[in-house]
């Protein structure tokens, strides 16, 4: 009895060895960027490099276009049920809350839900990532402080350009700027913007520091177009822009992309929101030719949440039709009492 029982083990061995080494040696998929199917050594590259300014250059057509698809599917990326958006090519209203209409049928006030008073409620109905970066990777901390970049490894391989990062908003905290040297490379140039005596910390973490405020041009902030014309910058790419300025993206965002310089990420810590000038505010990025790669809530401080955005070509947006989020230019002065959900 023992005999046969060792006879059927020594049979399962031989027959399980047999099918790994078969398992082994078998034609599987190996990982490749470039194409749908391994081995795919004769991928055309070239829509890809096109279309994303030569940051992907291993990315075969096929999935490309993947990439697009998914991007056209997802659009416009904000739940129309929950926000009063306005076509401004018809002028028609497509949805709206607690609407009161005149004799004529003309809209003459409204009222948003109430739910989006809550930005928890706000952010899970709209504005999801849309484009996927399949070696992101977290630069700096675990927690709080570090961010979600596009596969750095394609920053880290430039050859003819040195990696430049702008970092605004630092307070003594420079985990982020040290990841970068360590996992990107340490030549970078790195300039951290912060209004509060750090110039030590900075010093440590190698690091180009800048005491104030990044804004508007004023007693205690500089605008980014000033900014890279005292730097010298005009013209070349900041391949990271890293953005925690406790609120200031509001007010500032419409004047990032006044300089002549190409801005290749976004990584901003958005706080609260307003149904006036966050939905204006993703139009902004939108417009300028972004797509969301991350985003990421940030639990520990409620109000929060942390947004990756990547600079891909004007090419690569068309055919997809996305009407703004935001209400039309004059709309919030027509109906002074809306609410618009402020928190």
């Amino acid at each position: 009895m023992c005999i046969v029982i060792l006879t059927f083990i020594l049979i399962g061995v031989v027959s399980n060895l047999a099918f790994l080494k078969n398992y082994n040696n078998s034609a599987l998929p190996s990982p490749n960027v470039g194409g749908l199917i391994s081995g795919n050594n004769n991928a055309d590259f070239d829509l890809a490099k096109k279309e994303s300014f030569e940051f992907f250059d291993d990315v075969s057509s096929a999935n490309w276009k993947l990439h697009k698809e998914r991007v056209k599917w997802q659009a416009p990326n904000y739940n129309g049920y929950f926000l009063p958006v306005w076509d401004e090519k018809t002028g028609i209203q497509r949805a709206a809350f607690n609407r009161k209409l005149d004799e004529n049928g003309t809209v003459i006030s409204l009222r948003l839900d109430n739910r989006n008073r809550k930005g928890g409620h706000f952010y899970q109905n709209h504005f999801e990532p849309e484009f996927a970066c399949q070696h992101e990777r977290r630069i700096g901390s675990v927690g709080d402080g570090g961010k979600w970049i596009c596969d750095p490894h394609r920053i880290a391989n430039q050859i003819d350009k040195k990696c430049l990062v702008y970092s605004i908003g630092s307070n003594n905290d420079f985990t982020f700027e040290m990841s970068v040297q360590q996992n990107i490379g340490e030549d970078c140039e790195i300039h951290t913007f912060d209004p509060g005596e750090y110039q030590q910390g900075a010093d440590k973490a190698k690091v180009n520091y800048h005491k104030y405020f990044v804004g508007l041009d004023d007693k205690r902030s500089k605008s980014i177009a000033t900014i890279v014309k005292e730097l010298g910058h005009e013209g070349r790419t900041i391949d990271i822009f890293k953005i925690d300025c406790e609120g200031c993206e509001w007010t500032t965002a419409k004047h990032w992309f006044d300089a002549p310089v190409t801005i290749r990420q976004i990584q901003v810590e958005l706080h609260r929101h307003n149904m006036k000038t966050t939905p204006e505010f993703f139009d902004l990025m939108w417009h300028n030719h972004y797509v969301i790669t991350h985003k990421e809530p940030n639990i520990a401080y409620p109000g929060s949440i942390e947004y990756s955005f990547l600079k891909l070509a004007p090419e690569f947006f068309e055919g997809i039709d996305r009407h703004n989020a935001s209400m039309p230019a004059g709309f919030f002065e027509k109906f002074p009492n809306v609410d618009v959900g402020t928190k």
